[in-house]
């Protein structure tokens, strides 16, 4: 058995941080600079550290809390729990998270607590899972993405392309565009920008992000913890996109291409651009921010997000766990309504 302790906040986030990047499974949405983030929106992260009897951290955890009215809410953790301490990559989590999940419950009764785990599936893992948890009845996520390892050559990354995507890069690199790469409030405006004009364009039912959102991320993960490519034709932003970058690796996090761009094949050289940039950075994975295998509006998305030539993940994914049953369904059906969001 474990002993899990919350993290005092007086500590700051070194201390956190230095802990996480031991496990293999580290995310940046378990960071520390992540859960600040997000409390800017409304949600409360707690964070607890696993200690086994010979006080080894075993594992670690920062849930994102949001209470509602009447005392229900959601305790929710993407990417976590961190398990990946020692050589079989998380064999220590299982039961070990009931005494978390008690003392969540004990102080929250009507929260349903809900982990997004990111390590690969494997059946014993999903076992020890559910031992304690259940899977959702209405997931956020896919559970699948695409992992790359762009530690590689530059030769060895192109000999993974499909000849169709080779074809539209040597296109877009054909157009003449330029590119700029930076954090800056003018790297974020074209970035926005573009994302704007593409939503609007395609009808989308998603959000434009919004500078404030950026400059938060800017604010909250340092200037080194995000990554804004931009493609120029002319003076024109016609293609950009995000990633968040923690330890070595990087998260796909928004991309969007405006009419021109798409005229241009510009994403597709952007893909290549980004990975060069990333590279120069000190990344060596890469994962392309999930892909929805089961969804048909994503297929033309996913297409191009696997022409790349990376590795199809699935993840351990949604388990949720909640006092009662009632709390439960409620919440699944709340989750349900905002269209699969927390």
């Amino acid at each position: 058995m474990v002993t899990w302790e919350l993290y005092p906040e007086t500590e700051g986030g070194q201390g956190w941080d230095s802990l996480l990047l031991q496990a293999s499974d580290y995310t940046v949405f378990q960071s520390f600079g992540w859960g600040e983030c997000k409390r800017m929106t409304g949600w409360h992260p707690m964070r607890y550290v696993a200690r086994s009897k010979d006080d080894k951290v075993v594992g670690m955890v920062q849930l994102l809390v949001k209470l509602l009215p009447l005392g229900f809410g959601v305790a929710w953790a993407p990417g976590g729990p961190v398990q990946g301490f020692n050589s079989d990559g998380g064999a220590l989590i299982g039961r070990d998270l009931s005494g978390l999940l008690v003392e969540l419950q004990s102080n929250y009764p009507h929260v349903l607590v809900r982990f997004n785990s990111h390590i690969p599936n494997k059946t014993d893992l999903a076992y020890r899972f559910s031992q304690v948890c259940r899977r959702p009845y209405f997931k956020i996520n896919s559970g699948f993405t695409i992992h790359m390892d762009v530690a590689a050559s530059c030769d060895g990354l192109v000999s993974n392309l499909t000849s169709k995507h080779r074809y539209y890069i040597k296109r877009a690199e054909g157009a003449g565009l330029h590119w700029t790469s930076g954090v800056s409030d003018h790297d974020i405006a074209a970035l926005v920008r573009v994302h704007k004009e593409m939503v609007k364009h395609k009808n989308l039912s998603l959000t434009a992000i919004s500078e404030k959102e950026v400059v938060n991320f800017r604010k909250s993960l340092g200037e080194q913890g995000l990554t804004v490519l931009t493609g120029y034709a002319g003076a024109e932003p016609v293609t950009s996109c995000l990633t968040l970058n923690f330890g070595q690796k990087s998260i796909y996090m928004v991309a969007a291409t405006n009419n021109r761009g798409r005229d241009l094949s510009a994403a597709y050289a952007m893909v290549t651009q980004l990975i060069l940039l990333l590279q120069q950075k000190g990344i060596k994975h890469f994962d392309f921010g999930g892909i929805a295998p089961s969804s048909l509006s994503a297929a033309g998305v996913d297409h191009f997000k696997r022409g790349f030539g990376g590795v199809v993940v699935e993840y351990l994914g949604e388990w949720e766990s909640a006092k009662t049953e009632w709390v439960k369904l409620a919440m699944n059906l709340a989750i349900w309504k905002r269209g699969g969001r927390v």
